[in-house]
């Protein structure tokens, strides 16, 4: 059963059959377990503990309980990809959002011919969909058509039941394709994830080579001091530079995370140290992040003090 199913993950993106299959028996088994035994069944047979909802302590915990009881409808407007834009362009300004070039309801609706040399195309409900196009002269249309199809079906409430992403109205985005490596330097960072926690930005997570087997992540305070615990990665064995813009960072994620008492803000960096809005993230790793040493998961918990009056 566990290699059927690990055959079905890796080729349901390929195969549209496939990926029917694959999402049927997601979208039945929703039927017979509920979200709450889902959770305390996936978070067990990973930490060989049970879950505590009552009185959850540790980051990953904390994470559970949201999902299971804090419903509150504007995490599902702020996962929508296209959405969030109206949010962040309120609160920080039109100049940190990535340029829109269009928006499509079907694959069908794109016109390639009228798109520039490179771009990005991706879905606004999901996390897998993003298709890099560095020279559109070079793509198979109807392969990304295809792709972006199956994307388009797929609602991922049924894959890791975050309930927030069940009701985002699937759609295709086009945006600028922006330039994070200088020199294609790829010890650079691809994404700075900031944790805030009940408004306040606190730690900065850096992914490198997020894309390949040689994935790596540090974490660093705002003191650009690398932390001493890894989340899931080992750290990267090259010496990071300290962005020049790291109050500016800080200033505008306290912004955005300001209404919510954890909430992790995502930006790009590029070259010239333009500063890009990437995406707001209420449930990381779906509370299965891993923390080493452990110690820290609670340490994490620690800083997340539950408001039970913003639901």
């Amino acid at each position: 059963m566990k290699k059927l199913k690990k055959y079905l993950t890796r080729k349901k993106k390929e195969n549209y059959i496939i990926f029917s299959i694959y999402y049927f028996i997601k979208v039945t088994s929703s039927i017979f377990i509920s979200d709450s035994l889902y959770r305390k069944y996936i978070f067990k047979r990973k930490y060989k503990r049970k879950l505590n909802l009552k009185k959850p302590t540790s980051f990953n915990e904390k994470i559970h309980y949201r999902i299971l009881n804090d419903h509150n409808p504007i995490y599902t407007k702020l996962a929508d990809k296209l959405l969030v834009r109206d949010y962040v362009r309120e609160k920080i300004g039109e100049k940190y959002l990535i340029k829109l070039i269009n928006h499509y309801n079907t694959p069908s609706e794109i016109n390639f011919n009228t798109l520039p040399k490179s771009f990005v195309l991706k879905c606004n409900h999901d996390v897998g969909s993003v298709m890099i196009i560095n020279d559109k002269s070079k793509i198979n249309e109807k392969a990304i058509k295809k792709k972006l199809k199956i994307a388009l079906k797929n609602n991922i409430y049924y894959q890791n039941r975050e309930w927030h992403y069940k009701n985002i109205k699937p759609k295709i985005i086009c945006e600028e394709l922006i330039n994070i490596f200088p020199h294609n330097k790829k010890n650079y960072p691809e994404d700075y994830k900031i944790h805030c926690f009940n408004g306040i930005p606190r730690y900065i997570e850096l992914q490198f080579s997020r894309f390949s087997h040689d994935r790596r992540i540090n974490i660093y305070d705002f003191n650009w001091n690398l932390q001493p615990f890894l989340m899931g990665y080992k750290n990267t064995n090259e010496s990071i530079e300290k962005p020049k813009k790291l109050q500016e960072i800080y200033n505008i994620s306290k912004t955005l995370s300001a209404d919510f008492d954890y909430c992790r803000v995502d930006f790009y960096i590029t070259p010239d140290d333009s500063i890009y809005f990437g995406e707001l993230t209420f449930t990381p790793c779906n509370g299965m992040d891993d923390f080493y040493p452990n110690e820290w998961d609670y340490l994490f918990g620690k800083e997340w003090i539950i408001d039970d009056s913003r639901k």
